[in-house]
């Protein structure tokens, strides 16, 4: 009798240990369409961040000076046609190189945000068919990922030194200060933005 009065207990407590029950308790207390709306102000502001450092990066390069009637830190949407002036082969010599670095610095910002660790393992597991590599293969990888990753800082950091050269106005603090934000939003916002959304959109379908 005692027996059939609490056999019923670890299947409740099982149910309510779930792993989809646990997944939807961690955003229980956070309306998707909140989440959504979140992600999308945080994509924004990813974006803002990235024109932001283009125009900077540009100037920097273009040897500008700011509050020039050349440049200027107001948003400025039309650098999306600066691709298209690449292909069709409009842009100047000096434009040329002003937008390359400017587009290809945030394109390596992107790339070390993201990371690229798996990729890297989805294609080891798709050509080497569960092979150990050799130790001279592995030692070889790791060399050029280390490369990388110490050209990539040191573009980052160029890139920063842009920033911090062109809010001057601001003294130094402010110029720490707008390096830094910037920086931050073009480095981790667009990944938040993903993450935010991915959970909205997950959650809605449940």
């Amino acid at each position: 009798m005692a027996d059939s009065t609490t056999a019923p207990a670890p299947a409740a407590a099982s149910a309510k240990g779930s792993p989809q029950d646990d997944h939807r308790h961690a955003w229980s207390t956070v309306p998707p369409v909140v989440l959504l709306a979140l992600g999308i102000v945080v994509l924004f502001f990813w974006l803002w961040g990235n024109l932001t450092q283009i125009q900077t990066s540009e100037a920097w390069m273009l040897h500008l000076q700011s509050g020039s009637q050349t440049f200027s830190l107001l948003p400025n949407f039309s650098l999306f046609t600066q691709i298209s002036a690449f292909f069709t082969g409009s842009l100047s010599g000096p434009a040329l190189i002003a937008d390359t670095w400017g587009w290809g610095i945030q394109i390596v910002l992107l790339v070390c945000s993201i990371g690229i660790e798996r990729p890297q393992l989805f294609i080891t597991r798709k050509y080497n068919k569960s092979l150990p590599f050799s130790e001279s293969v592995a030692k070889s990888a790791r060399s050029r990922a280390a490369i990388f990753k110490f050209v990539a800082v040191a573009m980052i950091i160029f890139n920063s030194v842009a920033d911090f050269s062109y809010s001057a106005a601001d003294g130094l603090w402010g110029q720490l200060a707008f390096s830094a934000i910037t920086l931050t939003m073009s480095f981790f916002f667009g990944l938040i933005a993903y993450h935010l959304i991915d959970a909205a959109i997950s959650e809605m379908r449940h």
